[in-house]
């Protein structure tokens, strides 16, 4: 997957900032031991001196360097025990002295044997979908969900066990293997939008790399790519993005290339287990007559349908500022 320049230098300046705070806290532990225990210290500097005493002795060859790093080995790994257990003497955790880096892997420098560490890639991808929702509508927050809006006792029941159900989902995608995905369906403004950013916003909190937009901006984006050579790859950040929610699908300008790259879309994240949420005003036969079998196969298959009942919503907020 080919990504912007400004995603790689996104993921990049995070790895330079991990790198950076991991190494400042251990400084200032080191700093901290060197002043109130100078004798846990002078361990650390013994077996910090290892690279030196390696140089020399290729510099002299008084030892063959399997032999000699055979004996560093050794003094080191004891040095180290020491340290440990001085340090817990000393009321210290014993990995206090240790570069506590984010990815114990490549040390927060993004490449491990010359290629990308999983989480360089998964940096890419998180940077990426953000990039991509960035014209989406605001992400919200389900402590902003009103109820006092809902005139009909039964219409408002039913919306506070949609938001207690949308809570657990979130939920349930950070801590369970199962990975539904979700239709939301029912008429203009009764809220399909809204609790959709909720989601969004909820799941990315959590440190979820979630690509949110409408139908509409995905497939121009895609298309712009496709045929007008823009930079991006907007249907490949939409298949590896953690979660995918698409907004107000059936409004976009539907073409044999937009449905095709529907399909492609849903078919691949349903065999990699990936969620997608879609929200539309479609109903079940609609969805049939606009997407076709193919498409209409895997709504109908895969997603669990979540019905929004209701007026428009937006009119009684609108008649609430008047």
């Amino acid at each position: 997957m080919s990504y912007p320049n400004s995603v790689v230098d996104k993921a990049r300046d995070e790895l330079h900032r991990r790198k950076t705070a991991a190494e400042s806290e251990q400084a200032a532990h080191l700093e901290e031991i060197r002043e109130r225990c100078p004798e846990i210290y002078q361990e650390q500097q013994k077996m910090a001196g290892t690279f030196f005493s390696v140089v020399k002795m290729f510099m002299t060859a008084k030892k063959t360097s399997d032999e000699f790093l055979n004996e560093v080995r050794d003094t080191n790994l004891e040095t180290q025990q020491n340290i440990k257990r001085m340090l817990r003497e000393k009321g210290y955790p014993e990995d206090y002295l240790d570069t506590k880096y984010t990815c114990p892997k490549c040390h927060d420098t993004g490449s491990v044997e010359g290629y990308n560490c999983e989480c360089f890639r998964e940096l890419l991808k998180r940077f990426s979908a953000q990039e991509l929702s960035s014209s989406a509508i605001n992400l919200k927050s389900f402590s902003q969900v009103r109820f006092d809006i809902y005139k009909d006792p039964a219409v408002k029941a039913n919306m506070q066990k949609m938001a207690s159900f949308f809570r657990r989902y979130c939920k349930d995608l950070k801590t369970s293997d199962v990975k539904r995905s979700l239709l939301l369906q029912g008429s203009t403004g009764t809220g399909k939008t809204f609790f959709s950013a909720c989601i969004a916003g909820e799941l990315i909190e959590q440190g979820i790399a979630v690509c949110f937009g409408s139908a509409f901006d995905f497939f121009r984006k895609a298309e712009d790519e496709r045929f007008k050579g823009t930079q991006g790859d907007t249907v490949s950040t939409m298949i590896e993005a953690d979660v995918l929610i698409i907004d107000d699908l059936g409004a976009e300008f539907k073409t044999k290339y937009t449905e095709s790259t529907l399909y492609n879309v849903l078919d691949t994240r349903m065999n990699l287990s990936r969620p997608t949420i879609i929200s539309t005003n479609l109903m079940r036969d609609d969805l049939r007559l606009a997407y076709g079998e193919r498409v209409f196969s895997r709504l109908a298959g895969v997603f669990t349908p979540v019905y929004f009942p209701g007026a428009d919503m937006r009119l009684e907020l609108l008649k609430e500022k008047l």
